[in-house]
């Protein structure tokens, strides 16, 4: 067998397990759920800096009038 062979069946049988492996591990299921809590996480984080950004403002207009 050429080297060149030996390489592709490696590259392919190290391809195989890796995917295998993936699926046992329920990887898409567990991107989803990292998905899901990062969107309400953030969702989250924007509702709580949005009042500090506009009172910031306010203030900013309150001192800066003539």
């Amino acid at each position: 067998m050429h080297l060149k062979q030996l390489w592709d069946l490696k590259l392919w049988d190290l391809s195989r397990k890796s995917v295998r492996a993936w699926v046992d591990d329920y990887a898409p299921s567990m991107g989803a759920a990292l998905a899901y809590y990062t969107l309400f996480s953030i969702a989250l984080v924007v509702s709580n800096i949005t009042p500090i950004i506009g009172a910031n403002h306010c203030v900013r207009r309150i001192t800066e009038r003539p």
